[in-house]
């Protein structure tokens, strides 16, 4: 932190590490999955996640978008594996 010359104000910076293209640092992709055999259609996930998961005709749940969780439905797709009874989720990560 840098304080300006009347010492009232002052400038953070944000660190820079992590931005350039030489950063070798990359970002975890994250996939869901329904094992379609433990499925039994309680449909906890489609509630916590309907942009991840989607219901057919007799009730059972399948991937949305080839399992592909965006950024920003990271913690849905979590709280949706934590909440299924049947342990029919799973999340994959990869490089």
């Amino acid at each position: 932190m840098q304080r300006g010359a009347g010492g009232g104000s002052a400038t953070v910076r944000a660190p820079t590490w992590g931005t350039g293209p030489g950063d070798r640092r990359r970002e975890m992709a994250l996939r869901v999955h329904v094992d379609s055999e433990k499925c039994q259609g309680h449909n906890r996930c489609y509630a916590l996640a309907p942009d991840l998961f989607e219901v057919d005709d007799l009730g059972f749940a399948f991937e949305r978008n080839d399992g592909n969780v965006p950024p920003a439905l990271e913690d849905q797709a979590r709280a949706a594996v934590a909440n299924c009874p049947e342990f029919a989720i799973s999340i994959t990560e990869s490089a």
